[in-house]
């Protein structure tokens, strides 16, 4: 029984002390660098399935929220793909979650 009781011990310390990421950020840094260093519609393409992914997935990271920044870049994809309603939306979820943002959110409605 005393084996028992150290092993499940031992396991519950070890699985604590597992690292815990505070957002999912997905393939977010990979298909950025891809899409600044070719500009194609397919790297365009792929980024914004990115943004997709990590908006569905936000509750993988312990904060359950989108990262910052993260609805600031897809609604600019978007504005500049020519949807400038759902590129709006996703500035204002951006201006909801991080307040802090209001300069580059403000910048990029200016450029509309």
């Amino acid at each position: 029984m005393n084996k028992v009781l150290l092993a499940l011990s031992l396991i519950a310390v070890v699985a604590s002390c597992a690292p815990s990421r505070l957002y999912y950020w997905g393939q977010y840094d990979q298909a950025t660098y891809q899409h600044n260093k070719k500009q194609t519609e397919e790297t365009k393409a792929d980024l914004l399935l990115v943004f997709e992914d990590i908006i569905e997935n936000k509750h993988k990271g312990t904060r359950g929220e989108v990262p910052p920044g993260v609805y600031a870049d897809y609604g600019y994809m978007l504005i500049m793909d020519g949807q400038i309603g759902k590129g709006k939306e996703m500035l204002d979820k951006e201006l909801a979650l991080y307040p802090e943002s209001k300069k580059i959110v403000e910048y990029i409605l200016n450029k509309i």
